[in-house]
Protein backbone atom coordinates (compact mmCIF):
# COMPACT_ATOMS: atom_id res chain seq x y z
CA UNK A 1 0.00 0.00 0.00
CA UNK A 2 0.77 3.70 -1.19
CA UNK A 3 0.99 6.86 1.32
CA UNK A 4 -0.90 9.29 -0.14
CA UNK A 5 -0.53 11.28 -3.46
CA UNK A 6 -0.25 14.47 -1.17
CA UNK A 7 2.92 12.95 0.72
CA UNK A 8 4.53 13.14 -2.41
CA UNK A 9 6.27 16.62 -2.21
CA UNK A 10 7.03 16.09 1.84
CA UNK A 11 8.84 12.88 0.82
CA UNK A 12 10.61 14.40 -1.87
CA UNK A 13 12.11 17.17 0.15
CA UNK A 14 12.72 14.55 3.31
CA UNK A 15 14.98 12.69 0.82
CA UNK A 16 16.88 15.98 -0.94
CA UNK A 17 15.38 15.25 -4.23
CA UNK A 18 14.09 17.91 -6.35
CA UNK A 19 11.29 17.37 -8.80
CA UNK A 20 13.76 16.87 -11.17
CA UNK A 21 15.76 14.42 -9.78
CA UNK A 22 12.64 12.33 -8.72
CA UNK A 23 11.42 12.49 -12.46
CA UNK A 24 14.96 11.59 -13.60
CA UNK A 25 14.55 8.25 -10.99
CA UNK A 26 10.82 7.35 -11.52
CA UNK A 27 11.22 7.39 -15.51
CA UNK A 28 8.67 10.47 -15.98
CA UNK A 29 8.88 13.81 -16.50
CA UNK A 30 9.61 16.72 -14.62
CA UNK A 31 6.43 18.45 -15.17
CA UNK A 32 4.16 15.03 -14.36
CA UNK A 33 5.62 15.24 -11.03
CA UNK A 34 5.16 18.81 -10.93
CA UNK A 35 1.36 18.34 -11.69
CA UNK A 36 1.10 15.38 -9.77
CA UNK A 37 2.28 17.65 -6.69
CA UNK A 38 0.50 20.85 -7.56
CA UNK A 39 -3.02 18.47 -7.65
CA UNK A 40 -3.66 19.04 -11.21
CA UNK A 41 -3.08 15.54 -12.50
CA UNK A 42 -4.42 11.94 -11.23
CA UNK A 43 -1.88 9.61 -12.06
CA UNK A 44 -1.95 6.27 -13.49
CA UNK A 45 -1.25 3.32 -10.98
CA UNK A 46 1.73 2.53 -13.03
CA UNK A 47 3.12 5.80 -12.77
CA UNK A 48 1.91 6.52 -9.05
CA UNK A 49 4.10 3.24 -8.98
CA UNK A 50 7.11 3.99 -9.90
CA UNK A 51 7.08 7.12 -8.14
CA UNK A 52 6.41 5.67 -4.72
CA UNK A 53 8.83 3.25 -5.44
CA UNK A 54 11.49 5.68 -6.04
CA UNK A 55 10.28 7.82 -2.52
CA UNK A 56 10.04 4.79 -0.57
CA UNK A 57 13.58 3.00 -1.48
CA UNK A 58 15.77 5.80 -1.68
CA UNK A 59 18.27 6.33 1.45
CA UNK A 60 17.67 9.59 2.79
CA UNK A 61 20.55 12.35 2.03
CA UNK A 62 22.55 12.97 5.10
CA UNK A 63 23.06 16.65 5.46
CA UNK A 64 26.36 17.78 5.15
CA UNK A 65 27.82 20.94 6.92
CA UNK A 66 27.27 24.16 5.23
CA UNK A 67 23.18 22.79 5.08
CA UNK A 68 23.37 22.70 8.75
CA UNK A 69 26.07 26.01 9.73
CA UNK A 70 25.45 29.04 10.64
CA UNK A 71 26.90 31.65 8.50
CA UNK A 72 27.00 34.12 10.88
CA UNK A 73 30.09 33.44 13.31
CA UNK A 74 30.78 35.50 16.30
CA UNK A 75 34.14 35.68 17.73
CA UNK A 76 36.38 37.13 19.48
CA UNK A 77 39.99 38.26 19.60
CA UNK A 78 42.47 37.15 22.11
CA UNK A 79 43.03 40.76 23.26
CA UNK A 80 39.66 41.37 23.66
CA UNK A 81 38.82 41.63 27.12
CA UNK A 82 36.77 38.42 29.05
CA UNK A 83 33.95 40.98 29.67
CA UNK A 84 33.54 41.58 26.29
CA UNK A 85 32.93 38.13 25.54
CA UNK A 86 30.47 37.87 28.48
CA UNK A 87 28.30 40.52 27.53
CA UNK A 88 28.35 38.79 23.01
CA UNK A 89 27.29 35.05 24.75
CA UNK A 90 24.98 37.07 26.83
CA UNK A 91 23.35 39.10 23.99
CA UNK A 92 23.83 36.07 21.27
CA UNK A 93 22.24 33.49 23.91
CA UNK A 94 25.06 31.32 23.08
CA UNK A 95 27.40 29.85 25.44
CA UNK A 96 30.85 30.06 23.68
CA UNK A 97 32.77 31.97 20.90
CA UNK A 98 35.88 30.82 18.81
CA UNK A 99 38.80 32.75 19.62
CA UNK A 100 39.91 34.17 16.23
CA UNK A 101 43.52 36.34 15.19
CA UNK A 102 44.13 37.69 12.25
CA UNK A 103 41.39 35.14 10.66
CA UNK A 104 43.33 32.18 12.46
CA UNK A 105 40.65 29.89 14.79
CA UNK A 106 43.66 30.19 18.22
CA UNK A 107 41.51 28.87 21.17
CA UNK A 108 38.27 29.25 22.41
CA UNK A 109 36.34 31.16 25.53
CA UNK A 110 33.10 29.15 27.15
CA UNK A 111 30.62 29.94 29.96
CA UNK A 112 31.82 26.58 31.83
CA UNK A 113 35.41 28.20 31.15
CA UNK A 114 34.15 31.94 32.31
CA UNK A 115 32.66 29.87 35.57
CA UNK A 116 35.69 28.29 35.95
CA UNK A 117 37.86 30.90 36.45
CA UNK A 118 35.88 32.98 38.69
CA UNK A 119 36.26 30.30 41.48
CA UNK A 120 40.16 31.35 41.28
CA UNK A 121 39.87 34.96 40.31
CA UNK A 122 37.40 37.77 41.80
CA UNK A 123 35.09 38.83 39.04
CA UNK A 124 36.23 42.20 38.57
CA UNK A 125 39.28 41.06 37.74
CA UNK A 126 38.47 38.66 35.93
CA UNK A 127 36.34 40.68 33.52
CA UNK A 128 39.50 43.08 32.61
CA UNK A 129 41.62 40.31 32.09
CA UNK A 130 42.56 39.53 27.97
CA UNK A 131 40.71 36.72 27.12
CA UNK A 132 43.55 34.65 26.29
CA UNK A 133 44.13 34.60 29.93
CA UNK A 134 41.38 31.88 29.93
CA UNK A 135 41.50 31.14 26.36
CA UNK A 136 40.62 27.18 25.83
CA UNK A 137 41.60 24.87 22.86
CA UNK A 138 40.28 25.94 19.49
CA UNK A 139 37.21 24.52 18.07
CA UNK A 140 37.63 21.61 15.26
CA UNK A 141 37.34 22.92 11.80
CA UNK A 142 35.43 20.79 8.99
CA UNK A 143 34.40 21.74 5.51
CA UNK A 144 31.94 22.83 3.95
CA UNK A 145 30.68 19.02 2.37
CA UNK A 146 31.58 17.07 5.33
CA UNK A 147 28.42 14.68 6.68
CA UNK A 148 26.82 15.29 9.94
CA UNK A 149 27.85 11.51 10.99
CA UNK A 150 31.94 12.51 10.55
CA UNK A 151 31.01 15.62 12.67
CA UNK A 152 28.58 15.03 14.95
CA UNK A 153 31.14 12.83 17.34
CA UNK A 154 32.99 15.90 17.80
CA UNK A 155 29.99 17.68 19.41
CA UNK A 156 30.15 15.57 21.99
CA UNK A 157 33.76 16.33 23.12
CA UNK A 158 33.69 20.17 21.95
CA UNK A 159 30.70 22.63 21.79
CA UNK A 160 31.39 23.43 18.48
CA UNK A 161 32.69 23.06 15.21
CA UNK A 162 34.17 25.63 12.90
CA UNK A 163 33.29 24.84 8.52
CA UNK A 164 35.89 26.56 6.62
CA UNK A 165 36.24 27.10 3.14
CA UNK A 166 39.86 26.47 2.32
CA UNK A 167 41.51 28.70 5.69
CA UNK A 168 38.77 31.09 5.43
CA UNK A 169 36.29 30.43 8.56
CA UNK A 170 33.04 30.52 6.61
CA UNK A 171 30.28 28.55 9.30
CA UNK A 172 29.70 27.41 13.33
CA UNK A 173 28.04 24.44 13.95
CA UNK A 174 26.96 23.92 17.43
CA UNK A 175 24.41 20.79 19.03
CA UNK A 176 21.28 23.36 18.76
CA UNK A 177 22.14 23.51 14.95
CA UNK A 178 21.75 19.75 14.57
CA UNK A 179 18.65 19.32 16.24
CA UNK A 180 17.52 22.24 13.86
CA UNK A 181 18.62 20.22 11.08
CA UNK A 182 16.82 17.32 12.44
CA UNK A 183 13.26 18.92 13.23
CA UNK A 184 13.41 20.51 9.76
CA UNK A 185 13.88 17.56 7.64
CA UNK A 186 11.07 16.02 9.81
CA UNK A 187 9.01 19.24 9.32
CA UNK A 188 8.29 18.21 5.74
Amino acid sequence: MFPELEDIPRLRRALGLTQKELAKLAGVSQSTVAKIENGNLMPSYEIAKKIFTVLLNTPKKEPIAEEVMSKYVISVKPSEKIEKAMELMHEYDISQLPVIDDHRNIGSITDRGVLAASQEIDWEELIKMPVRAIMEDPFPTVGLKTPVSAFSALLKIFPAVLVTNGSEIVGIITKANIFTAIINVRSY
